[in-house]
């Protein structure tokens, strides 16, 4: 069979991540158009087939794949798993895959697993896992804090997961570790529970409808409608929340007039025009053009959502900010987890050419990064592996992070109550204005 290289678009990359407050709902989707042997019907032939296939395809077609892991080392871990095909389950081979492809320490580069997920979403709120979103069927598990997975702590299970995790920096761990945890196929294969067929979670009462008990959760091929935390139970939002419902930006881009601060808050949810609304080539005039009506303005660009798109498409915004009327007293930028690829080399132009502080969490990209995100499939299993063809580095002085400024976690009572803190630091740092 012969394999098949594909652009990954949003909708076909590993992991489709749906920003929720701070939250991220990932579900696997495969590439369209393409279908290998059902995973159940792989024997450690075809496995052998593809492990051949894929250690020899990624290192030929990815930008630099021994930076970060030696190519001695690489093909080690090869023929190690190799020798072990015959003891393994196939979903379990799946994901040795997956811990393969981290070696080389990429945000881009992945294997797609292929597995249902149990119909829950879970974030991490300053090192507490909580569920914060879930099926309709499963709503008593809103709110609810997971405490560990079939008797295992789940400090102890995030470092069962970080090997399979691939990520530029430390923080893509929390992200997909609570990703991770509502596939069963996963944990199971990393040891954690003994079924791959449902989930046991540990839970704490206190902010669901469950008291501390232990829920088994199977997973649904098809959730259909998702319950949110955020839609359910946070009344007052701040200015953050606001354009959000379901699960979704409602606006990848906008902005407000802060009077009491003399500052232009702008939110930039994705690095992609949206569809319906000005592009943001206009959008960012429009922002550039305000900036220049106020005197001594401040500038807040609120990246914590912007998982990534085209890095490309705010250098409008970046250059515009360098003329002398445009440009800001102050820029802030604000950053999570979340924030990663285009965006984070956002946040990286506006740090090294505009002297722009970084609150809130370090993103989780590299800003000297590979990119070209592109795609081929293994020949029997039919599963995708992604790499990056492209090298970019254009702020070496910044290494593999955008440093973060001023450090401000978001904890579950900020969420569930509507509170900011990061941008309350942000208004400490300001202090009175003279708009």
């Amino acid at each position: 069979m012969k394999d098949r290289v594909t652009k990954r678009s949003p909708r076909a990359r590993r992991v489709i991540w749906r920003t929720l407050l701070l939250a991220s709902c990932m579900a696997f989707a495969a590439i369209p158009g393409w279908s290998g042997t059902p995973l159940e019907q792989m024997t450690p032939g075809k496995w052998q087939e593809d492990l051949a296939y894929f250690s020899k395809e990624l290192p030929k077609r990815h930008a630099r794949p021994f930076a970060n892991v030696t190519e001695k080392d690489f093909r080690q871990e090869v023929a190690e798993l190799k020798g072990r095909l015959g003891q393994l389950k196939n979903y379990e081979v799946m994901v040795e895959f997956m811990r393969l492809a981290a070696l080389l320490r990429d945000s881009h580069t992945d294997v797609t697993p292929v597995s249902d997920r149990a119909p829950f979403v879970a974030h991490f709120f300053a090192g507490q896992l909580y569920i914060v979103a879930t099926g309709k069927d499963n709503v008593d598990l809103l709110g609810c804090e997971i405490k560990g997975v079939a008797g295992l702590p789940i400090t102890n299970v995030v470092k069962r997961l970080i090997p399979i995790i691939d990520r530029d920096n430390e923080a893509e761990i929390p992200r997909k570790a609570a990703a991770f945890i509502s596939y069963p196929q996963i944990l199971a294969a990393r040891g954690i529970g003994e079924s791959a067929e449902s989930i046991a979670l540990d839970v704490a009462g206190g902010g669901c409808a469950r008291a501390d008990t232990t829920a088994e959760v199977t997973p649904e091929p098809d959730v259909g409608n998702w319950v949110f935390l955020l839609d359910q139970k946070v009344t007052e939002r701040p200015l953050y929340q606001q354009r959000w419902s379901a699960g979704r930006a409602q606006d990848y881009y906008w902005a407000r007039w802060l009077s009491e601060w003399n500052a232009l808050y702008l939110q930039y949810n994705t690095s992609r025009n949206q569809r319906g609304k000005e592009s943001f080539n206009r959008f960012s005039e429009a922002v550039l053009d305000e900036l220049e009506r106020r005197k001594h303005p401040i500038l807040i660009v609120d990246l914590r959502y912007n998982a990534g798109g085209n890095f490309e498409l705010a250098d409008r915004l970046v250059e515009g900010l360098g003329r002398k009327d445009a440009r800001p007293d102050q820029v802030f930028v604000l950053t999570s987890r979340d924030t990663g690829s285009a965006a984070t080399v956002l946040a990286a132009e506006l740090v090294v050419e505009h002297g722009a502080t970084v609150v809130g969490e370090l993103s989780r990209s590299n800003p000297n990064f590979t990119y070209n995100a592109e795609s081929f499939h293994l020949p029997n299993s039919g599963l995708a592996v992604g790499y990056s063809e492209s090298l970019h580095q254009p702020f070496p002085q910044l290494g593999d992070r955008v440093p973060v400024d001023l450090n401000v976690e978001t904890t579950f009572e900020d969420y569930v109550s509507g509170r900011d803190p990061v941008l309350k630091a942000v208004f400490g740092r300001i202090g009175p204005t003279d708009p």
